[in-house]
């Protein structure tokens, strides 16, 4: 077997694998919100702003990865001192629809030019970015 057919099947084994590890840690966690009763899941869902309706936005994957990458394209620090803000903005990405533009302007690379046509959190990204930049044009005159 050559080199490249050999790295191709192992690419393929191990996208596999973790595809089936993915797949099994949403069936735990499925299995876990099935065995409370739904008083308490409507509770949870309560207390994180969100209603029963809204619950497929809430659980699509993709969206758990697209803000981290939106923060970092910006140059907006992922910091625990961001936590409630943070929060928000997860909050807010889940009940958005326009996952996938944001997806392929990270892609694609365009995002830092057009994430404010699309983005339902842009307020809050503005000042986080305008707030970074302060913060990073204050060390460099330090």
């Amino acid at each position: 077997m050559s080199a490249t057919v050999q790295h191709h099947h192992e690419s393929s084994i191990e996208r596999l694998s973790a595809w089936i590890a993915q797949w099994r840690r949403d069936r735990a966690e499925r299995q876990e919100l099935e065995a409370m009763g739904c008083d308490e899941v409507r509770r949870m869902l309560s207390d994180c702003g969100v209603s029963l309706d809204d619950i497929g936005h809430v659980t699509n994957p993709k969206v758990a990865e697209l803000l981290p990458e939106m923060l970092a394209a910006l140059g907006v620090p992922d910091d625990a001192h961001l936590l409630a803000t943070r929060r928000d903005l997860e909050r807010s990405c889940a009940m958005c629809g326009e996952w996938k533009q944001c997806e392929s302007a990270l892609t694609t690379g365009v995002a830092v030019d057009t994430w404010r046509d699309f983005c339902r959190n842009a307020p809050a990204l503005e000042g986080l970015s305008a707030t970074t930049s302060a913060s990073s044009n204050q060390k460099a005159r330090s």
